[in-house]
């Protein structure tokens, strides 16, 4: 019983501690967290230059790529024309 009693308080504790870290953050909090998750997704590129050119393509519209690391990872491993060919087109603006 004693147990529940302290972590009942404890909990409450921690709940207050961190409605006031929300509320002295503001609005900014969400911002910031979502720019931070979306930065956590690191890209493999040399992973990624194992895919199907489909795949590759389905993930350029997902997600910001390096085309310069994705060109670098293509040629060292598969070294698809197509593929460097596209990757070319875009890092040149095309």
């Amino acid at each position: 019983m004693f147990e529940r009693i302290r972590n009942w308080i404890f909990g409450r504790g921690e709940e207050k501690e961190k409605r006031k870290e929300i509320e002295e953050v503001g609005e900014e909090k969400p911002k910031e967290v979502a720019e931070k998750e979306a930065g956590e997704e690191e890209i493999d590129y040399r992973e990624l230059s194992k895919q199907t050119i489909s795949n590759i393509k389905e993930k350029d519209d997902e997600v910001e790529l390096d085309y310069e690391k994705l060109l670098e990872a293509e040629k060292a491993n598969k070294n698809r024309k197509t593929l460097v060919e596209w990757l070319e087109n875009k890092i040149e603006g095309d």
